[in-house]
Parts: structure tokens; sequence; C-alpha cells
């Protein structure tokens, strides 16, 4: 086997692991509104927000007609695979979620202009929010979310869990091993 090959082989074998096992960044609170302040009550303006690969934390509170605005950018390879609801406390069990493209929110209540919208509350601590799961990823682009509670005070955790596209190291490996096949080829043909 000559140095080429490999060196082909062994390059198209550590990117097979390397996309096996996908380390994930730590989990990290990226708002903390005992830390950082209120979320925006603006829907023109969110709260800009700023995720990584791993799981990024939202911990905030809404009650009566503070609405929380703020939106995330997933970067290109990026992709968002849970909407976790971690945490969950109030005397009213239920407030309501929606999501939609885009730096600013601009769907008012119209459930027709967002990506998704749901009630959520203490049945839903610990389960994905909004549909996005991983079999139905959010891709990269800016996103805008608007929570609300009409009555008590409720404390809530989100836990938005980021990933690396998988198209993204599935088209790197296939890249390597056309490569490799091609310069393989050629070198037997010679």
């Amino acid at each position: 086997m000559n140095v080429l090959r490999r060196f082909a082989t062994a390059a198209v074998v550590a990117l097979m692991l390397a996309s096996l096992a996908v380390p994930h960044a730590a989990a990290s609170t990226i708002w903390d509104e005992s830390v950082d302040g209120p979320l925006s009550t603006a829907p023109e303006s969110p709260t800009p927000l700023t995720v990584g690969v791993g799981t990024n934390s939202i911990i905030a509170t809404i009650q009566g007609a503070n609405l929380d605005y703020f939106s995330f950018t997933l970067a290109p390879g990026q992709s968002l695979e849970s909407f976790l609801l971690a945490s969950y406390a109030s005397s009213d069990p239920v407030s309501w979620i929606g999501l939609q493209a885009g730096a600013a929110w601009t769907a008012g209540d119209n459930v027709g202009s967002m990506i998704a919208q749901q009630h959520f509350g203490t049945a839903n601590i610990g389960t994905n929010l909004l549909g996005i799961i991983p079999a139905a990823p959010l891709a990269a682009g800016t996103y805008t979310v608007r929570a609300q509670q009409l009555g008590a005070a409720t404390a809530y955790q989100l836990d938005l869990a980021v990933v690396p596209e998988p198209s993204t190291c599935a088209m790197a490996l296939a890249g390597l091993a056309c490569g490799g096949y091609s310069m393989w080829r050629r070198r037997k043909r010679a």
C-alpha cells in the first residue's frame, strides 16, 4: 500500500469517526434575567442572544402584559435540534410561546405568520416545544421568540440545543472519500 493510499484511508477513517462523535459544547446560560436584566418587551427589538453549539439556556420570568421577546441566529452549518422546556414554576399551569423567522416579531397574534406556536406549562417540562426535534431541526437563519403569560408570574427555563448540521459532516466526508478514491484510481491505472 503506497503512502498516498495510506494517507487517504487514514483521513477517511478519521473523518468518519469525527462525524460520529461530534463533541457538544457544555451547557451555557446565555441569558438569565436575574443577572442580565429583563428580556425585551418590544416586538420590533427583541433581545438578541448569541447561541453556540451545545445547550443554550434562557432563564426568565413573565407576567401580565410583560411579554418576552428574544432573537437568536443559527450560523451556517448549525441547526437547532431541540427547544426544551427545562423548568416552569407558576400558580398558572399554562403559558404561550411562538416562533417566527426574522430578527423582529412581526407576526402579532397571526399564527399563520409563525413557524410554530403552542401553549406550554408544567405538563411540558422536559419536552421539546414548537415541534423542533432531531427529525425536524431548525436550519441556519435568524429567529424571534415571543413568550407570554397573561396571569400569574411564571419563571421558566428554555434549553436550545444547537448542533452542527449533519449534512456539513456528511458533505466533508463524501468529498474526502471521492477525492481519495479518484487519486487511488489514477495511481492504479498508472
